[in-house]
C-alpha cells in the first residue's frame, strides 16, 4: 500500500476557475505530519465560504479535520461541532431578497430568451461565497378555449443556468415573468420564495405566408396573402376581400405609374399596433401611363383626336369629351386604325369652345374601369374657321 506521504504529494490544488494548479505540499521533501495515515480511504472536502483562507476537510469513521490548502494542520486535529466550527451567519448563507427581474434579450413568435441577474450577498457577507443559485421563474398567461371563453394558466420553470429559453410559445400571447432566487439554504430553513416584480413580455405574430403582387392598372395593384394559422386570444382586422382560395387580398390605389415599389404585408394584433411582423418585402414596377392624346386635326365642325396604345397591353379602350355645358360624357364612335395609331372624328362641335377629352381604359386583371387622366391636361377648343 502506498505511503500517505506519496498518496498526499498525488493531490494537487489549484485556483477555483481551474487555473494555476500545483501540488497541495509546497515542496517535493515536505512531510505530512497528519497523523492519520490512513485519511485517503474517506472523503475530501474543500470549503470557500470564506474567500480568504479556504479550508480542506478531511473525514475517516467517525473522524473530521480541517487543514489549510498547503497540507499542513493549522492546530493538532481538530473535531468540529457547533460550538468549533467558524461557519457563516443565517444571513450570509441565503442571497439578498431584493426585487430580482428577468432581462429580455430575444423575443419571436414562439420563444422567448431572458437573462437572469446574479445573486447578491446581504449586508456584510461580502466576503462568503454564496451556495449556487437556483432560478425559479413564474409564468402566466391566458389562452382561448374552443368555446371563445379564455383560460388563465401558470406554470414555474427552474435553472441554475443565468439564461433560459422558452420554447413552444404561442404567437400574439402577453406572458408575465416573475422570478425568484435562491439556494440549498433558502429551502434548508424553510425561507420560501420571494418573487420580484412582473415583466410583461408579447410573442410577435407568424409572418404573412405565401404574398404575392399583381399590377393592375398604371396606378393601382392588388397584394395576396395567406391568413395565419395559429392565433391567440387576439383580434385581427384586414381591410381586404377573401378570396376564392383561401387567401385575402388588398388593393392599393393612388400609386405613381412607371415606378418601382417594395411592398411588405404586416400584422399586428388591434390593441398592440406596436407589436408586428412583417412579411418579406416584394419588388414590383407599375405600368406607365397611357400615351398622350393629340390634337391632330381641326375642320369645320369637329376635330380629329389621335392615340398611340401600348403594344405591350391587350386592352379595352374608348374616347369621351365633354364642355362644361354637358351634363355627361359622350362618347366618340367613329374611329380608324393605321398601324399602332388610332384617330377619333369628332364631329358637330361648337365654335369658340373648349372640350376636354379623356380615355376609358380597362386592363386584363382589372375589373373596374381606369380613367385616364385623372386631371383636365388634355382640352382643346374648336377655332373659327373662315
Amino acid at each position: 500500500m502506498e505511503s500517505w506521504d506519496s498518496y498526499v504529494h498525488g493531490f494537487m490544488q489549484s485556483d477555483f476557475d481551474g487555473k494555476n494548479m500545483k501540488p497541495v505540499l509546497k515542496n517535493e521533501s515536505d512531510k505530512c505530519y497528519c497523523p492519520y495515515k490512513n485519511l485517503y480511504e474517506g472523503f475530501m472536502y474543500i470549503d470557500h465560504t470564506n474567500i480568504d483562507k479556504p479550508l480542506v476537510y478531511w473525514t475517516s469513521k467517525n473522524r473530521l479535520i480541517a487543514e489549510d490548502i498547503y497540507g499542513y494542520i493549522r492546530s493538532p486535529v481538530i473535531v468540529l461541532d457547533k460550538s468549533l466550527q467558524s461557519y457563516p451567519s443565517t444571513k450570509c448563507l441565503t442571497p439578498n431578497m431584493k426585487d430580482y427581474r428577468v432581462e429580455e434579450v430575444l423575443i419571436t413568435n414562439n420563444r422567448i430568451i431572458v437573462n437572469l441577474p446574479e445573486a447578491i450577498s446581504n449586508s456584510g457577507c461580502e466576503k462568503y461565497n454564496l451556495a449556487t443559485t437556483i432560478y425559479t421563474i413564474s409564468v402566466s398567461y391566458w389562452t382561448c378555449l374552443d368555446n371563445d371563453l379564455n383560460e388563465f394558466k401558470e406554470f414555474k420553470v427552474q435553472t441554475y443556468e443565468q439564461y433560459y429559453e422558452f420554447q413552444n410559445l404561442t404567437p400574439f400571447t402577453e406572458y408575465t415573468l416573475k422570478l425568484a432566487l435562491s439556494n440549498f439554504y433558502v429551502d434548508k430553513l424553510s425561507m420560501g420564495l420571494q418573487f420580484g416584480a412582473d415583466v410583461k413580455l408579447s410573442t410577435t405574430g407568424n409572418a404573412p405566408e405565401n404574398v404575392t403582387v399583381q399590377v393592375l392598372t398604371p396606378t393601382v395593384t392588388a397584394v395576396y396573402w395567406m391568413p395565419l394559422k395559429k392565433l391567440n386570444c387576439v383580434a385581427i382586422n384586414y381591410e381586404t376581400e377573401r378570396t376564392v382560395d383561401g387567401k385575402f387580398f388588398m388593393t392599393i390605389r393612388s400609386l405613381l405609374p412607371g415606378q418601382k415599389y417594395l411592398i411588405y404585408v404586416r400584422v399586428y394584433p388591434i390593441n398592440f399596433s406596436n407589436l408586428f411582423t412583417d412579411s418579406l418585402n416584394k419588388s414590383i414596377y407599375m405600368y406607365s401611363e397611357p400615351n398622350n392624346l393629340i390634337l391632330s386635326g381641326v375642320f369645320t365642325n369637329g376635330m380629329n383626336i389621335s392615340w398611340i396604345p401600348s403594344v405591350k397591353l391587350k386592352i379595352h379602350y374608348k374616347l369621351e369629351y365633354k364642355n362644361d355645358a354637358m351634363q355627361k360624357w359622350q362618347k366618340v364612335n367613329n374611329t380608324k386604325k393605321n398601324n399602332d395609331e388610332v384617330t377619333y372624328y369628332i364631329e358637330n362641335l361648337l365654335p369658340r369652345t373648349k372640350y376636354k377629352f379623356r380615355l376609358i381604359l380597362r386592363y386584363p386583371d382589372y375589373m373596374e374601369d381606369f380613367v385616364w387622366p385623372p386631371d383636365e391636361r388634355f382640352t382643346f377648343q374648336r377655332l373659327e374657321i373662315e
